[in-house]
């Protein structure tokens, strides 16, 4: 019986063969395809799509301690600093949305000498982008290397969102609360006004040729104890989209259109009775965090801090 046959070994060992696999991603990345046989294309295929995959959480994550961890796993594989960059800016944000098969295999004639089996390995460009850019009679060698330049330039794929957001200006917040003690619950009600701006003088980032969305997360801190009745509300409006958070109850995920005017968000939080007991509340907090780091910090029992 033929064990350890899942793999093509490459008639090299274990590290040889991790090593070879690695400075073929390495060229892939760089140039959008590579030239190579058959057999070290199928073995390459599943490596770098792992790595592919990577790239593409770098952009969903929604930490910054997770997009560190991600990106010091890639950075196991991927050693040049230009290529990473370009390996999360270019082809992570290229293939965003594809489900999955991020590169192709297209086989070529034999190789004269030794009659190996060669192919073309390459990221697979969506019809959308290498038409918008013109580059579906371009050969093959200068495609890669000119569309990873153009799809930045034409803002048809942009920087990492990441990389964007630090360098925009986010817009100016206000914040208005009201804490009401009645006999049965504590409310507490608040208006968060996001002021507009001059998107292009701000740097507000762009994906597709289009503004993207401002996420922001409402993080409610308090000294209520676990099974304490609490119930966090926020009002839908006009300009911004309340996003699902699975297992939060306070937190509270929201993507706000591009902010080319005032937006104000309405919420309230209610404390109920347990027991017939009302808890009590020594402090609530409320810090509003954007893509990149907090950006304003709001305490109900005593006064709004940036």
């Amino acid at each position: 019986m033929r064990h350890g046959n899942k793999n093509n070994k490459l008639g090299r060992n274990s590290a040889h063969r991790n090593a070879l696999l690695k400075n073929l991603a390495h060229a892939l990345f760089e140039h959008g395809y590579i030239a190579t046989t058959l057999a070290k294309a199928k073995e390459l295929r599943p490596f770098a799509e792992k790595i592919i995959t990577k790239a593409i959480k770098v952009h969903k994550a929604e930490t910054i301690a997770r997009r560190v961890a991600l990106s010091r796993q890639i950075e196991r594989d991927i050693h040049q600093y230009e290529v990473y960059l370009k390996l999360i800016n270019v082809w992570g944000m290229l293939c965003l949305h594809r489900p999955g098969g991020y590169l192709r295999i297209i086989k070529l004639e034999s190789r004269m000498g030794d009659n190996a089996e060669m192919a073309y390995i390459g990221i697979v460009l969506d019809e959308n982008y290498t038409d918008e850019a013109n580059f579906s009679g371009i050969a093959a060698k200068s495609m890669f290397t000119n569309l990873s330049k153009s799809l930045v330039t034409d803002h048809l794929i942009n920087k990492s969102l990441l990389a964007q957001w630090y360098n925009a200006r986010i817009p100016q917040i206000n914040m208005q609360g009201k804490f009401v003690t009645t006999q049965n619950r504590k409310i507490i009600t608040f208006e968060i006004f996001f002021h507009g701006v001059e998107l292009e003088d701000a740097n507000w980032p762009v994906f597709n040729r289009e503004y993207v969305d401002l996420p922001v997360s409402l993080h409610i801190d308090t000294d209520l104890p676990d099974n304490a009745n609490v119930e966090y509300k926020v009002k839908a409006g006009e300009g911004f989209r309340i996003m699902p958070s699975y297992n939060e109850k306070s937190i509270i995920r929201i993507l706000l259109s591009p902010l080319k005017e005032t937006k104000i968000i309405k919420g309230e939080i209610i404390i109920g009775r347990r027991e017939n007991v009302m808890p009590r509340l020594e402090y609530c907090y409320l810090t509003i965090r954007g893509p990149i780091s907090d950006i304003y910090i709001y305490n109900f029992l005593k006064k709004a801090s940036k």
